[in-house]
């Protein structure tokens, strides 16, 4: 059963969710943000992310495509974490966000999740009237113009560390690097699998690794005491 809520669509790819189901959000999520903007000539900004599962390219392909016909300017941050993708969206200055996920759901599942032009997901009534007006959308197929999409994926990530380091400040990372720690970090083949290293390396703290391969799931991706009971 396709689950759509305030905290976002989701379902079995191929099963309940599928690119038609795609398309409609797409023109949808497009249609509601229109309807919000002041100047209505101005194209649209929409930044999009996704998690590693098998089919998240696909899911965001469709959406890039959708939403580029429209001659809104997407901007591409690949395989990337929820809080960058919405950290992304004040970056760019865009009109809003969508993550292509499903959270903690398993890995046969897929969904998105709609971000507001604050970087937040839409509350529960903005969420209701993109449900609603996904219902009476109809189904378009574009090919996409990719003249309007842009690959920020490493803009992305170094925007967000360094906001990281700033809100952590020196003075504390000086703290934390006197005990000389070493952390172990499991992502579990998750988007964290592109950020981790390169955050780490410049706060100069040494970590251990585990289940770092993008798009590898070799434990349950909900992080519970069951899955997580080999770090003890």
């Amino acid at each position: 059963m396709l689950i759509e809520s305030h905290t976002g669509i989701r379902g079995i790819f191929g099963k309940d969710l599928d690119l038609s189901v795609v398309r409609k959000y797409a023109l949808a999520f497009y249609n509601f943000l229109k309807e919000k903007q002041e100047d209505k000539e101005r194209p649209l900004t929409i930044v999009i992310g996704s998690d590693t599962r098998n089919s998240s390219e696909e899911i965001k392909r469709e959406f890039i495509k959708t939403l580029s016909s429209l001659n809104s300017k997407v901007l591409d941050l690949g395989y990337n974490t929820t809080p960058i993708v919405q950290h992304a969206v004040k970056t760019f200055s865009a009109d809003g966000g969508i993550i292509v996920t499903a959270s903690h759901n398993p890995k046969e599942y897929n969904g998105f999740k709609f971000l507001s032009n604050e970087g937040s997901q839409l509350i529960k009534e903005e969420m209701k009237e993109l449900i609603t007006l996904s219902k009476t959308t109809e189904e378009k197929f574009f090919q996409g113009d990719f003249r309007n999409v842009k690959n920020v994926h490493k803009e992305a990530i170094d925007s967000y560390i360094d906001f990281l380091i700033n809100f952590i400040g020196q003075e504390s990372i000086k703290k934390i690097k006197e005990f000389n720690p070493t952390f172990l970090l499991d992502p579990n083949g998750g988007a964290a699998c592109f950020v981790i290293k390169k955050l780490f390396k410049k706060l100069g703290i040494k970590i251990l690794l585990k289940n770092n391969n993008p798009g590898i799931f070799n434990r349950e991706i909900e992080p519970n005491e069951s899955s997580l009971n080999y770090l003890k």
